[in-house]
């Protein structure tokens, strides 16, 4: 059988994998994953994640102006 890579297999990630290639705590993952502010995938009582996804989600994210620059500090004249 060939496949097109397009309809290549993605191998889904753990919640602390993706939290760590996102740079976030994996409860946040964890508590974001029902409130529908993460996309993830629901296996039963498992939540799972998908980098592209994720990676979807987070340009988003910048599009729409939740992510910020960080700002330097201001110091204290």
């Amino acid at each position: 059988m060939i496949v097109e890579p397009s309809c290549a297999f993605e191998p889904l990630m753990s919640a602390s994998e993706a939290a760590s290639l996102l740079h976030l705590h994996p409860n946040t993952l964890l508590l974001w994953a029902p409130e529908g502010k993460v996309p993830c995938l629901r296996l039963g009582r498992r939540v799972a994640f998908r980098a592209s996804s994720l990676n979807d989600w987070l340009s988003e994210q910048y599009t729409n102006g939740a992510v910020r620059a960080a700002q330097p500090e201001r110091m204290a004249a």
